[in-house]
């Protein structure tokens, strides 16, 4: 390589230091836009992009090769992962599998960008160089005397449409599972490191078969090359984002899982606790009817016992367990203003265990009770659970008025409405895994002004799995 080529190539590398810089922080805006702010986001955010543009501008290049334009471009990236710990409010855990995906888009994209002007022949057939350093980007910056002008453009024109593609379905795609209000890794951020080592020894690999490319220009090589790294920052992104879906599965899972205990625990202090009243509301009941033989008042015996009537079981369906959960809400519905009316035959759930059914029955009309106190006017203040049996299918109804906006749904559920994610939303996944648990399916629709939630369960063929 002569003295004017070396000038050259350093040249454009050197302003592609800039252009990579801003390739690099939009990608990791992609990732980073839904993250917690520390305080004084926008002076925060204004300094350290005035000290990444001028590590990058200073940066010295000291020589032309592999090793040495790996560690450029690995230390800007330092620098960037640096800058987001100084402007989110979030663990460097966090900070780093963003920077890790965004760090990917952007090399998938130059990758994707080089192997289309190198197949084209826009280039000769010639690869762009280190990131982009042989390319009409850095001609641009320099002005060298033998580049045409509107070839120059063109392939800044390619450039943008390839970026801009790329980043948009990054955007779409993947920015929108990173959530501030979900842990994204927690137990295996060593395979996380693995993520990043990874690219760092895709981009090492790359960079070393385009360096040494370009001394015999041979194209079928560096195209091999070139598809080689995209299809590995492809892998690279699935397995890191799948890692993290896996990780948000189990923690959902583990969440339910300890609901159900509770549930169970909850069940027990419930029936021994309604057992108990049953038992002397109704030598009340045999007191009271003493109490009229005497001088008492009337008018206050009948008050009497009606409020001991509140307390009292009046729900047998048939099954106990659905008794326990229907006493217990109705107690608290007749507190709080709300009316739950109840058909159930509770002898078709024995296929059920006591603690599935104590768990779904409870999460269907906590989730209904809960919202309809909600409402302004009494009269829609009104919870309607169903059971019924027909043929070989047994069908749970609940329905509740419903005033608010229109359900987002995703999975067939509806997304909670709470600020916090990562604690509400749980009821309503528990239910759909206990209807699968027994080969059911659950069905969420708005009518109207009807919320309407139906679980359809296949009765078995006559073996009793209760306990299952």
């Amino acid at each position: 390589m002569s003295v004017s080529e070396l000038f050259l190539s350093f040249s454009s590398l050197f302003w592609y230091k800039l252009i990579f810089m801003t390739e690099l922080t939009v990608s990791e805006a992609i990732f980073t836009h839904r993250l917690r702010l520390k305080r004084r986001y926008p002076l925060r955010l204004s300094l350290c992009l005035v000290a990444l543009y001028a590590i990058a501008f200073f940066f010295p290049i000291a020589v032309y090769d592999t090793l040495y334009s790996t560690f450029i471009f690995l230390s800007l990236y330092i620098c960037s992962l640096v800058a987001l710990k100084l402007i989110f409010d979030e663990p460097w855990k966090t900070l780093l599998f963003c920077s890790i995906a965004a760090y990917t888009i952007q090399h998938m994209s130059y990758e994707i960008f080089n192997l289309i002007v190198m197949m084209t022949g826009l280039t000769g057939g010639a690869g762009l160089g280190v990131y982009g350093s042989g390319s009409g980007l850095g001609n641009l910056f320099i002005g060298a005397a033998e580049t045409n002008a509107i070839y120059d453009i063109f392939i800044v024109i390619i450039y943008a449409a390839v970026y801009f593609i790329v980043y948009w379905a990054a955007f779409v795609s993947l920015g929108s599972m990173i959530d501030k209000r979900v842990e994204l890794i927690k137990n295996n951020k060593y395979l996380m490191l693995l993520c990043g080592l990874l690219l760092f020894v895709d981009i090492l690999l790359g960079l070393a078969a385009t360096y040494h490319g370009e001394k015999d220009h041979s194209v079928i090589f560096l195209a091999i090359i070139g598809t080689y790294n995209i299809i590995c920052c492809l892998l690279i992104l699935a397995f890191q984002f799948g890692l993290a879906r896996m990780e948000r599965q189990d923690r959902e899972y583990d969440m339910i899982r300890k609901l159900w205990r509770r549930d169970k625990e909850h069940y027990e202090i419930a029936k021994e606790s309604i057992g108990v009243i049953n038992v002397k509301c109704h030598d009340l009941k045999h007191y009271i009817g003493r109490l009229r033989d005497g001088e008492t008042d009337d008018g206050t015996l009948v008050e009497i016992e009606r409020a001991v009537d509140g307390y009292d079981a009046l729900v047998h369906t048939g099954n106990d367990t659905l008794d326990v959960v229907l006493t217990e809400k109705m107690a608290f519905c007749r507190a709080h203003g709300v009316q739950l009316t109840c058909m159930a035959r509770g002898e078709d759930l024995s296929f059920m265990g006591v603690g599935d059914i104590y768990s779904l029955f409870g999460n269907a009309l906590d989730n209904a009770i809960e919202y309809v106190r909600t409402l302004n006017e009494e009269d829609k203040r009104i919870v309607r659970l169903s059971v019924h049996t027909k043929g070989r299918l047994l069908t749970v109804h609940v329905e509740n008025y419903y005033e608010g906006p229109e359900l987002m749904m995703k999975n067939g559920l509806p997304v909670t409405t709470k600020e916090d994610k990562s604690v509400h939303g749980y009821g309503m996944l528990s239910m759909k895994m206990l209807a699968e648990k027994y080969g059911g399916e659950l069905f969420v629709s708005v009518e109207g002004d009807m919320f309407d939630l139906d679980i359809i369960f296949p009765l078995p063929g006559g073996d009793d799995v209760r306990n299952k």
